[in-house]
């Protein structure tokens, strides 16, 4: 068998496969025997049939099925050996001819592939900006005051305002004001005046004082069956069938106001002890914003050096072959001819990317390590973890490898961890290589660089 590769043009090759009867020969043999001991011809006995006879029924087709394994397994070798060369898959080439399977002894069969133009990076003559932020005080307050309304504290209220909660029993009544005998009767619930929807009802509310009785119509109030359905602990389904009035008695009126600037409050947002006083509590959320800068700093830097990179790189792509190839291996029906028009250029830029991802990781030797996979699958679960309100110190050691195992045993998934680790060397590696010009901006300036991203 031989394969080789020409070129038509830069971008474009023919794969040229000649298989030859040595080849095939003994495997057509071997696949014929095996078949004529399954094989009932009549005025034989089964599995006594001459082979000629079983070559004549069927060996047309079984040397086209050897020959096709023959191609299959030749092919993804040849696209192995080369894939820093080769874009896509292979596809039957417009210029293959007819193939007559019963009467050549040698056969040739030709593939269309797509090639990856040459392209140079001339990564020192690169120069992108990268932001310095600076955590200015009306930013830093800012955040202070994200952590009071969250930590906030319940205090006591003689009246009622807008803002409070109420606890208390909530009886149902009739049009006239009277209690209903075997009516609605739910002691100690809460409500939030806030959420009233009715601006009518709402006022009803403010302004109140212990024991005080407000008479309301809760589905005006709460135009909501599950609210209700909560609020009265009745099933959903039979809101719809009661008499909407009731009395609301107020036992307690509470109101969640910002936490104070003290102790509790500092252990509350750092841990016990961690910081002391508000010098340090201040020190330390200045910290974590500069943390954060620095983060949207350099995931701008990404997204900036990417876009730059693509723009500056001519990489000359074998198109007309890559549309072939999306619409041939698309199974989905996604890739319609006006829908791969409209799509191809944001395709075309992802495959000079990787293009250009994998000249970086040639040139500069970058490799990930077991370790630096595994790494890349702490992380995720670490995110996991804290999605879901947990903290990985919650979990052991051992507990956190079995996670990590677990996320390695696909193969599929491993790749993704693989490409996850070295697409941040990659960056790690420009951000090393490539000239830095530094810019100082505010918060407020960096948000409005980044309003389109």
């Amino acid at each position: 068998m031989n394969i080789s590769l020409e070129s038509k043009d830069k971008v474009n090759a023919v794969i040229k496969i000649v298989v030859e009867k040595k080849d095939y020969e003994n495997k057509v043999i071997k696949e014929l025997k095996k078949q004529r001991k399954n094989i009932q011809v009549k005025g034989f006995r089964k599995g006594n049939a001459p082979l000629g006879l079983i070559k004549k029924m069927a060996g047309d087709n079984i040397k086209m099925n050897e020959i096709d394994k023959l191609l299959k397994e030749n092919l993804t070798n040849f696209i192995k050996n080369n894939s820093e060369k080769l874009l896509g898959q292979p596809l039957p080439s417009s210029e293959q001819k007819t193939i007559d399977i019963s009467r050549e002894a040698e056969y040739e069969f030709l593939f269309d592939i797509g090639m990856a133009s040459n392209f140079e990076l001339n990564l020192n003559n690169k120069e992108i900006d990268y932001f310095k932020i600076e955590a200015e005080d009306n930013v830093i307050d800012a955040e202070i005051e994200k952590y009071q309304n969250y930590f906030t504290e319940v205090q006591n209220e003689e009246i009622t305002s807008e803002n409070s909660y109420l606890r208390g029993n909530i009886v149902q009544i009739d049009k006239n004001g009277d209690i209903v005998e075997k009516g609605i009767n739910v002691e100690d619930i809460m409500l939030s005046v806030e959420v009233i929807k009715d601006s009518e009802i709402k006022e009803k509310f403010i302004g109140k004082k212990i024991n005080n009785t407000i008479d309301f119509d809760i589905k005006k109030a709460y135009p909501n069956d599950i609210e209700i359905a909560a609020i009265l602990k009745i099933d959903k389904k039979i809101v719809a069938e009661i008499q909407p009035y009731f009395q609301f008695f107020i036992k307690e009126i509470t109101i969640n106001k910002p936490s104070k600037l003290n102790q509790n409050f500092f252990d509350k947002v750092f841990g016990k002890d961690v910081v002391k006083d508000e010098v340090e509590f201040r020190k330390k959320i200045t910290i974590n914003i500069n943390e954060n800068n620095r983060e949207a700093s350099y995931n701008k830097f990404k997204i900036d050096v990417k876009e730059k990179l693509l723009k500056d790189t001519n990489i000359i792509l074998p198109d007309n072959f890559l549309k072939r190839w999306l619409q041939a291996t698309d199974e989905t029906g996604r890739y319609k001819d006006n829908v791969l028009e409209e799509q191809y250029p944001i395709i075309a830029s992802d495959f000079r990317w990787q293009l250009i991802k994998e000249k970086i990781i040639v040139e500069k030797k970058l490799e990930i390590t077991d370790e630096e996979i595994r790494n890349e699958s702490r992380k995720l679960i670490n995110l996991q973890l804290k999605n879901i309100g947990m903290s990985p110190q919650e979990l052991n050691k051992e507990e956190i490898e079995k996670l990590i195992d677990n996320n390695l045993e696909k193969k599929e998934d491993k790749n993704n961890f693989i490409a996850t680790g070295l697409e941040n060397k990659i960056f790690t590696s420009l951000f090393n290589n490539i000239k830095l010009s530094i810019k100082e901006v505010t918060t407020k300036e960096f948000s409005e660089l980044n309003k389109n991203i």
